[in-house]
Parts: C-alpha cells; sequence; structure tokens
C-alpha cells in the first residue's frame, strides 16, 4: 500500500511563480494553487493541504492573515512565508508595535 502524496498549496499573486513552484515540485507533490488569501482559506476547506507556500503581498486579505486564520484553524499545515525583504521588514516593524 502506497502512502498518500502530500499536497502543496502555492498561494502567490503572480502566476508565473505559482507555475514555476509548480513545475519545480510536481514530482514531489500534489498541488494546488491560489492567486489570493480568499481562494486559498477556500481550498483549505475543501482539501487536505500538507504544506503551504505564503507570499506576505496578496490581493485582499493579506498574507499575514492567511497565515493567522490558517494556524487558528489548521495547525497541523506547515506554512513557509515568502516575501521581499523589505516588506517583510516592514511587516515586521509593524506586527512589533
Amino acid at each position: 500500500m502506497s502512502e498518500r502524496r502530500k499536497t502543496l498549496l502555492i498561494v502567490d499573486d503572480e502566476a508565473i511563480v505559482r507555475d514555476s513552484l509548480a513545475s519545480a515540485l510536481r514530482a514531489d507533490y500534489r498541488i494546488l494553487r491560489a492567486a489570493s488569501g480568499e481562494g486559498a482559506l477556500q481550498l483549505m476547506e475543501r482539501e487536505a493541504v500538507d504544506l503551504m507556500v505564503l507570499d506576505v503581498t496578496l490581493p485582499g486579505i493579506s498574507g499575514f492573515d492567511v497565515l493567522k486564520i490558517t494556524k487558528e484553524n489548521y495547525p497541523a499545515i506547515e506554512v513557509i512565508v515568502v516575501s521581499e525583504a523589505q516588506q517583510l521588514e516592514t511587516a515586521i516593524a509593524l506586527h512589533d508595535d
């Protein structure tokens, strides 16, 4: 009996980023993609997600809000947060205030 392939959810508003990551990782993961935080949350309601690559800057709900909701409602999902360095520094500074 084979083990279920892990499911990776890629959340980024740029299609080229979603496509590049999917292409690089499809041999090892079942891939789901979302262009927005809302789309990611809808997918998590329907699918068993194991790992998420999450961009901080998204249209609508922010990546940080998606991270918070994910950790509250789907604590078993591992999340890798990606961002441009300047955006991440700004977000950390705002969060610490």
